[in-house]
């Protein structure tokens, strides 16, 4: 199933064609669908619970707003059955239901999701009694978390599997299957980012420790920290000096190479003082770290290693490679 926010027309073209299952997310997707979908296409449906959480503002996708940001995502309680009613009537045929109210939930978070269960299996029974079937699915979507801080606990895995499962049982519904989107959970604590120290001094009564990775490598740290009073605090990862993991230790602020005083990896961090040439292993980058990677100031992106067999998934891109995408002799001219 591909879900999505905006979806263009050249993006539904290709589902179309590779037969895939398409979340509606809102009434103008769904008639522009129309407008290309041979009759009787099978859709899912994205709605918004009206209860949201997730470990940053920026991640929380359901509510109305999350922290004064508007929640763009879904389709509100109110308007849902509306929505299957039109569908019909443009040639579409529900088949799901899908929720996503956030991520990166830890502890006791999965208290906050599985009381929007209830919510959405009492919406998919709604759909159904419209309809006049059973529904084929109800996704519950991604949110389980890995802990980033050594204080964060993990995330009750069997409790949410346990709630999900109990509440659909004890549910009208049949449907064929249910679904939850854990991709965080599974990968996020299998991935890590290793970037080697070019420059070690102090500026400033700083201990600056550069490296050749920044927040084009690995965004999470700069874009998901918080202001705490008038000091930014990065999102944690826990970093390893992979080179001297015992050692003198010193409050280090490890920076990435760009153009931005924002590219920095770790804020006065206690650890191992690294020394120039020493390689920094950057845990937890397993879950939105290429994926979110960019080319900002021309900084190529890194390999993807898959170990222990040491295979190659992703090669390393270098200046030359990212000029690939200029056509040829291209002359940029003064107005």
């Amino acid at each position: 199933m591909f879900t999505g926010t905006s979806v263009t027309y050249e993006t539904m073209d290709h589902l179309l064609e590779k037969g895939i299952l398409i979340n509606i997310d809102s009434f103008s997707q769904m008639r522009r669908l129309a407008r290309i979908a041979p009759d009787g296409l099978e859709v899912s449906v994205r709605w918004n619970p009206g209860k949201g959480a997730g470990f940053d503002p920026k991640v929380i996708t359901a509510g109305a707003r999350s922290h004064g940001r508007p929640v763009k995502f879904g389709i509100e309680e109110g308007k849902v059955l509306d929505l299957c009613r039109e569908a019909l009537e443009l040639g579409l045929r529900p088949v799901g239901l899908h929720q996503h109210i956030g991520s990166g939930w830890t502890g006791d978070d999965v208290d906050q999701f599985l009381d929007t269960v209830a919510l959405t299996l009492g919406m998919a029974e709604r759909m159904a009694d419209l309809l006049g079937h059973d529904l084929r699915q109800v996704d519950f979507g991604g949110g389980p978390g890995i802990p980033y801080r050594p204080e964060q606990e993990e995330f009750p895995i069997e409790r949410y599997c346990e709630g999900i499962c109990r509440q659909v049982a004890d549910s009208a519904l049949g449907v064929e299957r249910i679904c939850v989107e854990s991709g965080r959970y599974i990968v996020g604590d299998a991935g890590v980012l290793l970037t080697r120290a070019n420059t070690v001094e102090e500026k400033s009564g700083n201990a600056i420790v550069g490296v050749d990775a920044g927040f084009n490598t690995l965004l999470r740290p700069a874009f998901y920290g918080e202001y705490v009073g008038d000091r930014f605090r990065e999102a944690y990862h826990e970093i390893v000096d992979a080179s001297r993991v015992e050692g003198p230790r010193d409050h280090c602020t490890v920076a990435g190479p760009l153009c931005e005083t924002g590219d920095l990896l770790a804020i006065d961090r206690w650890m191992t003082r690294p020394e120039e040439g020493d390689t920094l292993a950057i845990l937890g980058a397993g879950a939105y770290g290429y994926s979110m990677a960019s080319v900002y100031n021309l900084q190529p992106r890194p390999a993807e290693v898959v170990v222990p067999a040491g295979k190659l998934v992703t090669r390393r891109e270098d200046l030359e490679s990212l000029t690939q995408n200029y056509p040829e002799g291209a002359v940029f001219k003064e107005r």
